[in-house]
């Protein structure tokens, strides 16, 4: 079968096809001042408008079907003026509530989940449409029109396995309603929670298995995805603008460029935004002066204030001399941002030794209708390249720790999940190499928030480099480490955390650049490339990846007093038991009892269990969650369902 959709026939779905923005005759409330969270409509037309008070921008709905995913009627729509409206600028059309309806248009065969901020993850075949939305997965599908699907941005294809996000799941028999989020799904604890966040029991997916997931804290309140602007939706500011210039510290002319050296300096750009943040869609680089393109490995665009990536992955040069880095970033609010244009030199310059390249910004693109001002190419001095010196060398291998493919538990604590070990291979007399910094990058499927007490230890000493108390995102950065490797020694480093929860997930904390780990050379004053033995392409570091196992549950059994019980006596303590579970929380759904039995020998055992009814089990505060049930003489008494 074709790996995309099958195109759905509109007469299968049986919804509306016209796109307009009218959403027909309703009378708005009479006109009040408007606020945050208000909808409204202006006097020309039936468009209806969502207030976002913490940007003070209108957002409008395209038409009726994406209104219907966040309100069930048009109950407190407020009537306003043209001045009114003109108050608040326009900012991107509202799109689908995430993880209500799927989506697609006319003239594409692909069908996409919505996520917050209007990202579409693609479901790459009908197979997944059908293992998370069911047999009648179309029904869910409805039309986008293309002058609104442009405002929604691509995410990552979906997997059969789990729900987009914000998703709302039921277990087929079972009563409770869960929302997806961050990888985990979180129960309603009541209906007021679910009525809380105007949600739509319409989107409710029912499922046959959440075995996938871990369950999260309950919702009990309203919280911020119950609106348009906490759900991510239409939150965006337009417009907004944006300076680019040369940054007074953009590097020297003829700066001397060695073979071998990592994240050079070439340029430095300095974006400063006004009143809203802006957001950078993409940067173009393009190589000038007297030079080659074989000079350079690849390049990275570099925060000046952290000398982190803001790119997920090094770009080369094209057959145009350009690299095209498109991985967004963020500008803050009147805030000011350098980004250094920083080249990975080839390992010798001995046959492009005595040139002058230069680097520039070609083009910017921004997000949001934002505006720039400023003259481009922007470019930076000319370097010189010299074939005579060279930095020096640093291998890369796995570690003394390096972890075979195991499977931890939740609630494993100081687990190598990583372990390399940095050999200083260079040649020169007193050639100290410096390790600045490392970025481990988690490839495997658990989320950020299955580990916590992170720590980067120096093996060899046992001393602890860097700590994190928790991962925020699946790159781990560990900076200003500044440990030195004396010429023809080596380094092993482990990477250490504690599992918290994620069962059936997956650990890899690879390196994913080569560039990722930094190493200075105090002797040549360049960061070095490292080598990574055998490994030419990324992850330059893989270890075997860690599964994560169960949480695990231990029954103890309580001393009760002996006792001599009179007939038809109620209420008898027959035994006590201690349930504790560790790693993550887990639900008993069933109980199997067993009541042992002793004859004097006047009495057959059925006959002392006869006397024995209504066997029942409770909680610590005395509520009854399993039974009553009449027992059987020793024999395993497991009816019991526990609520």
């Amino acid at each position: 079968m074709n790996d995309t959709l099958k195109k759905v026939s509109f007469s299968a779905l049986m919804f509306m096809m016209v796109f307009s923005l009218s959403f027909g005759s309703f009378v708005p409330s009479t006109s009040a001042a408007l606020m945050g969270g208000d909808l409204v409509k202006g006097p020309n037309s039936d468009a209806v408008y969502y207030i976002n008070g913490s940007t003070s921008t209108k957002h409008v709905f395209p038409d009726a079907k994406t209104y219907f995913t966040w309100y069930t009627n048009f109950d407190g729509i407020k009537a306003a003026t043209i001045a009114e409206l003109d108050m608040y600028p326009t900012g991107t059309p509202v799109s689908y509530r995430p993880g209500t309806l799927l989506v697609t248009h006319p003239n594409t065969a692909k069908v996409y989940a919505v996520e917050a901020g209007g990202k579409l993850r693609a479901i790459p075949d009908e197979a997944t449409a059908a293992a998370l939305y069911g047999a009648q997965w179309a029904t869910w599908v409805r039309d986008v029109h293309e002058l609104t699907f442009g405002n929604y941005t691509m995410g990552s294809d979906m997997a059969s396995s789990m729900h987009s996000e914000g998703t709302l799941l039921q277990k087929t028999g079972d009563s409770t309603i869960y929302r997806v989020e961050g990888g985990k799904i979180r129960p309603f604890a009541s209906t007021a929670s679910f009525d809380a966040n105007n949600l739509n029991y319409d989107y409710v997916v029912e499922v046959p298995s959440i075995s996938g997931y871990t369950t999260g804290s309950s919702v009990t309140a309203a919280e911020t995805f119950a609106t348009i602007a906490g759900g991510g939706t239409g939150s965006t500011v337009p417009g907004g603008s944006v300076t680019v210039s040369l940054s007074p510290n953009t590097p020297a002319a003829n700066t001397v460029l060695l073979g071998g050296a990592a994240r050079v300096p070439m340029l430095t750009v300095r974006l400063s935004a006004g009143a809203n943040a802006i957001t950078v869609d993409s940067m173009t680089i393009l190589r000038g002066g007297i030079a080659s393109d074989t000079e350079f490995t690849d390049f990275d665009l570099l925060d000046a204030s952290t000398m982190l990536p803001l790119n997920n992955y090094s770009k080369s040069l094209n057959s145009g001399h350009q690299a095209v880095f498109n991985d967004d970033f963020t500008v803050p609010a009147n805030g000011t941002m350098d980004v250094i244009v920083a080249a990975n030199m080839a390992a010798s310059l001995v046959a492009t030794a005595g040139e002058y390249p230069a680097m520039s910004l070609s083009s910017i693109a921004l997000k949001n209708n934002a505006t720039m001002s400023g003259t481009l190419p922007i470019t930076g001095n000319v370097m010189l390249t010299n074939g005579t010196i060279t930095v020096g060398t640093a291998t890369i291998v796995g570690g003394s720790n390096n972890p075979s493919a195991s499977t931890q538990e939740v609630g494993t604590k100081d687990f190598v999940v990583s372990s390399i070990r940095i050999t200083n291979n260079s040649t020169a007399t007193a050639q100290t190499l410096v390790v600045k910094s490392i970025t481990f990058t988690n490839n495997g499927s658990a989320a950020p928030e299955d580990v916590e007490n992170i720590r980067l230890i120096n093996a060899n000493t046992g001393t602890t480099l860097a700590t994190m108390t928790k991962a925020t995102a699946d790159k781990l950065s560990f900076t200003n480490l500044s440990l030195e490797i004396l010429k023809g020694n080596n380094v092993n480093l482990d990477l250490k955390l504690d599992v918290t929860s994620g069962s059936l997930r997956t650990i890899s904390y690879e390196v994913d650049k080569q560039g990722d780990v930094v190493v200075f050379d105090n002797l040549r004053g360049f960061n070095v490339l490292p080598a990574y033995t055998g490994v030419t392409t990324s992850p330059f570091y893989n270890p075997a990846d860690t599964t994560i196992g169960n949480g695990k549950l231990r029954v103890e059994s309580i001393a009760i007093q002996d006792t001599n019980v009179a007939e038809n006596t109620n209420g008898v303590l027959l035994g006590k038991f201690k349930f504790v579970m560790r790693g993550e929380a887990g639900n008993i759904s069933a109980l199997g009892i067993k009541v042992a039995t002793t004859t004097t020998g006047v009495q057959d055992a059925t006959e002392v269990i006869s006397d024995i009814t209504n066997l029942t089990i409770k909680d610590p505060a005395g509520n009854t969650v399993a039974g009553p049930k009449d027992p059987a003489a020793n024999s395993l008494n497991d009816g019991f369902t526990a609520t």
